[in-house]
């Protein structure tokens, strides 16, 4: 779920300052380890743990307690934040090689994936049903367990598959986190197999068009049929581009971000009030039906981190004339952030086995 880049160690900004922007003499070249990614990831996965933990249910608090609540309130927006990440992540090292292409290959990178993804998935699967089945066993077969689904042959199968987000009704049955994780193993074929040629071809515009043309088309075509698919959030292959154009961006040689330094506050002021408007008129995840606007409350939240990883980067690239990065960047590489963040995948899979055995 958590996307980590494929880096070497980097002891100083100016060791980095060959790869933003990186103009590289090697085919595939190995992108320097940027600490604030890290960071970024322990402290969304923070918040996802503390939406599930003191945001979901504060009903019988007092009123500073429902208040302290409302701040976790995103925790959605957060998944949605981490598949930016990822596109990000996987395009790095793919925009700043020669000849835009993925290391090792489909075989070489979906075996990363893979050894990235799985054992942490299935570990949290195998826990959460060890949680589930032993709570069952000592309740009584009546016990409803996190969202009124128990444990059953389809739910356990299609969680081995990570095709649950596809069958009706299993999307958030054992363990409501790994949904995301199933829909971003779906989006990782996408990448080399779509994504990447349409970029390769046709840019960056035509990327995000067939990007969210895919993602959408569940919404749009299966509406009377298939209607709990938009439970997966399909748009996230959209989110997943806007993350690739930011590595894009940010391995420009030509960065026109650089030159208009009040783009980027500016995307991330309107993406932050448009937002808020439509999670105001719209405070449901599923309220408007098969035609949600989830995707455009979601896709705004792409382009406040499509801002925000612009802005590290390009606070990366200025660090040696500055000799100092700004107060965010500065949190985010602080040792806490990073702590968290070496383990923030397993802290997102399994967080919700352990919520099932605290209520």
């Amino acid at each position: 779920m958590i996307e980590r880049v494929e880096e070497r160690p980097l002891e100083s900004p100016e060791a980095g300052m060959d790869f933003l922007p990186l103009k590289s003499r090697s085919i595939s070249p190995k992108v320097p380890h940027l600490a604030y990614l890290d960071g970024l990831r322990g402290v969304l996965a923070v918040y996802v743990l503390c939406h599930h933990f003191v945001g979901w249910n504060t009903e019988g608090l007092g009123v500073w307690q429902r208040r302290f609540g409302a701040l976790f309130q995103f925790g959605h927006s957060a998944v949605g934040f981490f598949i930016v990440l990822s596109g990000y992540s996987l395009m790095l090292p793919v925009a700043a090689s020669i000849d835009k292409s993925i290391r090792g290959g489909f075989g070489g990178y979906l075996v990363r994936r893979a050894r990235r993804i799985l054992p942490a998935y299935y570990a949290s699967l195998a826990l959460s049903i060890a949680v589930l089945w032993t709570a069952l066993s000592f309740q009584g077969p009546d016990m409803h367990i996190f969202d009124g689904h128990n444990l059953s042959s389809t739910s356990v199968i299609s969680h081995l598959l990570l095709v649950h987000t596809w069958v009706q009704g299993q999307s958030s049955t054992i363990n409501m986190a790994l949904w995301s994780v199933a829909t971003e193993w779906h989006i990782y074929f996408l990448f080399p197999l779509v994504l990447l040629p349409v970029w390769r071809r046709f840019g960056a515009t035509a990327l995000l068009i067939v990007a969210y043309a895919i993602g959408l088309a569940p919404q749009l075509l299966l509406s009377r049929t298939a209607d709990y698919l938009k439970e997966a959030c399909p748009w996230y292959v959209g989110l997943f581009a806007i993350g690739m154009t930011a590595a894009m961006i940010t391995t420009s040689e030509n960065n026109v971000l650089a030159r208009r330094r009040f783009v980027l506050p500016c995307v991330f002021a309107v993406s932050i009030i448009a937002f808020l408007f439509l999670k105001i008129r719209n405070p449901s995840q599923n309220q408007g039906g098969p035609f949600s606007v989830q995707w455009l409350k979601d896709s705004l939240i792409g382009m406040v981190a499509w801002s925000l990883l612009c802005f590290c980067a390009q606070d990366f690239r200025n660090a040696v004339e500055n000799a100092r990065r700004s107060i965010l960047t500065r949190l985010l590489e602080s040792r806490i952030a990073r702590i968290l963040g070496g383990f923030s995948y397993s802290l997102y899979a399994t967080h919700c086995a352990i919520y099932n055995l605290m209520i």
